[in-house]
């Protein structure tokens, strides 16, 4: 009768531990709360200042004029320059719904070139020339073609979208959730 009380006790147990590994997750889920996101959850997770999206180097002449509007010279120069964003103005709205976050991206700036004055060559050689004014002439030739090229901004703007995936993809992935960009022209565009 021992030997029987002894087996049925263990018998028990191991029901218990079994039932326990089966019902486990099933009684977790049943006492879950259903956790909602919000607009300023995501700006908090995201909450990181200026960040820079990418970084050119562009290589230019610039020409130097004199007060008549006459070009006395040219200069060859080689600049880098950062097309950077502030997180901060990133605005979230989420639709809790239909899983989906609306990011709405900030304005890209073009930040100053700075040129490398290693670099510079001029047109021709001996020509009478201040830093100040060299310097001052390079960087505005720098953004200037700079802010024309598309593709700055293009790639700047994949960048940042690639820093806000990154940022909210545990999200994205726990809780199932759908980004959808929205564009300056009113647009948007669905991504998974």
């Amino acid at each position: 009768m021992k030997k029987n009380k002894k087996l049925l006790c263990i018998a028990v147990v191991v029901l218990l531990i079994v039932a326990a590994v089966l019902l486990g997750p099933w009684i977790r889920t049943q006492f879950q709360k259903t956790t909602y996101l919000s607009n300023s959850e995501l700006e908090n997770i995201a909450n990181t200042s200026r960040i820079s999206t990418v970084r050119f180097v562009h290589n230019g002449i610039a020409d130097i004029k004199n007060a008549k509007g006459k070009i006395k010279y040219h200069v060859y120069y080689e600049s880098t320059a950062t097309v950077s964003a502030n997180l901060e103005d990133v605005k979230y709205t989420v639709d809790g719904e239909s899983r989906i976050i609306i990011v709405s991206l900030p304005k890209l700036e073009l930040d100053k070139p700075v040129i490398d004055e290693k670099s510079l060559e001029f047109m021709p050689e001996n020509a009478d020339y201040s830093i100040k004014t060299v310097l001052k002439e390079c960087k505005a030739d720098a953004k200037a073609e700079l802010e024309s090229n598309e593709s700055v901004y293009d790639t700047a703007e994949e960048n940042l979208k690639e820093t806000i995936r990154a940022l909210l993809l545990p999200v994205l992935h726990e809780m199932e959730y759908e980004i959808v960009w929205e564009t300056g022209n009113g647009g948007a565009t669905h991504e998974s």
